[in-house]
């Protein structure tokens, strides 16, 4: 079949804005530039099917759903204005009925010749799959890039991530996202493999966010321009689509500095031995931090260095060792505990554990040359702990301030 195109009866003027000045024949608004496009996809398809018609044996609906898949329009010459009919985009034709080989034409996308990368049909492409945009239309100035050059749907030239890939393909690229429920160490390969390319992990302060982690390695036609090699790890709300008007957001990467109103630096976001990042928890820069700014419990450390694949270790343990612990025996009845100040809930988690434990211990556990303080201390604190956390983890400080604490005749705490 020969290579054709339609020329249609209007100036290029007429797909454009109005402007009482410059351009008195454009669209004056929204429902005005709807009917023009429409009436425009019409008439190219009407003049292809008396022109050139597809062959009949062309397969155009692939799910039998009686509309054809997607019609990709290239428009001679240059974009026009954001979010204008001259700028690439999807749509589906929903003013007129028309039909091609009896399958009636519906979504399409209009890709201006200027605007005509692989990047950006396969950016539209993915949104006739469903797919949204990744990007902040609207952000109050804030400029903040949730996603950045990590998923073609936003400001990406590459692959999409995992989850996009599982999620709006009806999970065909991606079958399934394997999820981390035990401590352990891991391994990925880069995104690129068939396989063994992502884990999540689930927050235990959430119901419905999680964490998905997958190797994006700098290298390759799709994957070269990528800011490093490393792993990536990105929070999901599956309750939101999309991040147009986040946030909140569908998806967020964490990055050094940032947060729910700083960009920080997304070009830095991916973690490795080569790039000094290799821990990601509640207090590291970045933090892993849920949509509304809450601690999220994950803990992923001792990430490798980016090589042909990269692994890590994730810890479940809900609380974390606290920093300079010290236990000394003052008297045969009293125990001094010391430990570095934390910033978030940990501290009151970890004071408010210790009182209980050390309130119901016997006055003869401690000797006066506290060899075995430390030890006990520490032993009693994993046992109990696991038992108390669900119920403690969520006592705020103002417990401690408006109460105090349960008292214990032999015990003398320092922070």
């Amino acid at each position: 079949m020969a290579n054709q195109s339609y020329t249609d009866a209007h100036p290029r003027s007429y797909f454009e804005p109005y402007n009482a000045t410059t351009n008195p024949s454009g669209y004056t608004d929204e429902p005005d530039r709807r009917l023009r496009e429409h009436t425009l996809v019409k008439d190219a398809v009407e003049w292809l099917n008396t022109n050139s018609p597809v062959p009949a044996n062309l397969n155009i609906d692939s799910d039998d759903d009686g509309k054809i898949d997607n019609i990709s329009f290239i428009v001679r010459g240059n974009n026009s204005v954001w979010s204008g009919l001259l700028w690439s985009h999807k749509w589906a034709l929903g003013s007129f009925n028309v039909y091609m080989n009896n399958k009636q034409v519906w979504n399409y996308i209009f890709v201006p010749e200027s605007q005509a990368s692989v990047t950006t049909i396969c950016h539209e492409m993915f949104h006739t799959l469903g797919a949204p945009d990744l990007y902040h239309y609207h952000d109050d100035g804030a400029d903040i890039s949730p996603v950045y050059e990590y998923d073609i749907m936003a400001n990406g030239s590459g692959h999409m991530t995992s989850y996009m890939k599982w999620k709006y393909t009806n999970q065909s690229w991606i079958e399934s996202i394997p999820e981390i429920t035990e401590s352990g160490t891991y391994t990925l390969s880069p995104l690129t493999s068939p396989a063994n390319n992502c884990y999540k992990i689930a927050s235990p302060y959430s119901s419905v966010e999680y964490f998905v982690l997958e190797y994006r390695r700098s290298t390759g036609t799709f994957e070269g321009s990528r800011p490093g090699s490393g792993l990536i790890v990105y929070r999901v709300n599956p309750l939101i689509e999309g991040n147009t008007d986040g946030p909140p957001d569908e998806l967020y990467i964490f990055r050094p500095n940032g947060t729910n109103t700083t960009n920080g630096e997304p070009w830095n976001a991916y973690f490795s031995q080569q790039a000094g990042r290799t821990t990601l928890n509640d207090e590291t820069n970045p933090a892993a931090f849920l949509q509304n700014g809450n601690i999220s419990g994950l803990n992923v450390y001792n990430i490798s260095e980016a090589g042909n694949t990269i692994s890590f270790s994730v810890d479940f343990n809900p609380i974390q060792n606290p920093v300079q612990f010290m236990a000394n025996a003052i008297t045969e009845e009293q125990i001094e505990l010391s430990w570095q100040k934390k910033t978030r809930k940990t501290e009151y988690c970890w004071l408010i554990i210790i009182h209980l434990i050390l309130a119901n211990l016997k006055k003869d556990t401690f000797t006066q040359q506290g060899a075995r303080c430390p030890e006990e201390v520490k032993l009693f604190i994993q046992v109990t702990s696991q038992i108390l956390i669900m119920i403690l983890f969520y006592l705020p400080p103002f417990i401690i301030t408006n109460f105090g604490l349960p008292t214990a005749p032999f015990l003398t705490l320092q922070a």
